[in-house]
């Protein structure tokens, strides 16, 4: 049933009565427009507009685009903001799959193998690579001081301990040496 002069309805919902407010949609912002609010334009082919308020209407009129104000819900269902439902479907999607990593010129196999070695077989691997990479260090130090016993007898400048390349970040180099020699090394034993 309708109720004369407004836009009111009474809804009948299992013998009791409730009022449902008919709004209508803002053509330019897509907010909701209550009864007795708003302004309607008729354009000249017929065509009905129903904006929210004055700002809406003189925005609609100088044929401003509605996707280009932040405010709109244009604006906000193209640049998907705030659909709780596009949230949740992103949290399901950033789901980490568990990737088994590889060493360069180590099979599965071998990386196995070096996972269920004997503790005793680590250490004495361990103590074999320290060795090796002490003896490295040593010919590196003994290459510097070449080096800079080069430079003195040419009477050039003589370079300082920075010029002269050992290869990159030393530390860091050295711990990747180190680490790549011990499983190579353990590898090798078996």
């Amino acid at each position: 049933r309708r109720v004369h002069g407004s836009r009111r309805y009474i809804q009948y919902c299992g013998g009791r009565t409730e009022a449902v407010m008919k709004t209508d949609i803002c053509s330019f912002s897509g907010y909701k427009v209550m009864p007795g609010h708003g302004i309607t334009f008729v354009r000249l082919d017929n065509k009905v507009f129903k904006f929210r308020d004055h700002r809406v209407k003189k925005l609609f009129q100088h044929k401003h685009k509605a996707a280009k104000f932040r405010w709109t819900c244009l604006f906000r269902r193209l640049n998907k903001k705030g659909s709780i439902e596009a949230q949740q479907k992103k949290l399901k999607r950033k789901v980490k799959k568990e990737t088994a990593r590889t060493y360069v010129g180590l099979n599965k196999d071998d990386i196995l193998k070096v996972r269920t070695r004997k503790p005793e077989e680590k250490e004495q691997a361990k103590e074999i690579a320290k060795k090796e990479m002490k003896k490295r260090i040593e010919k590196l130090k003994a290459l510097k001081k070449a080096t800079k016993a080069k430079a003195a007898a040419k009477g050039g400048k003589q370079l300082k301990d920075k010029q002269v390349k050992t290869g990159g970040k030393g530390r860091q180099r050295r711990q990747r040496l180190l680490c790549w020699f011990l499983l190579s090394c353990c590898i090798v034993q078996q």
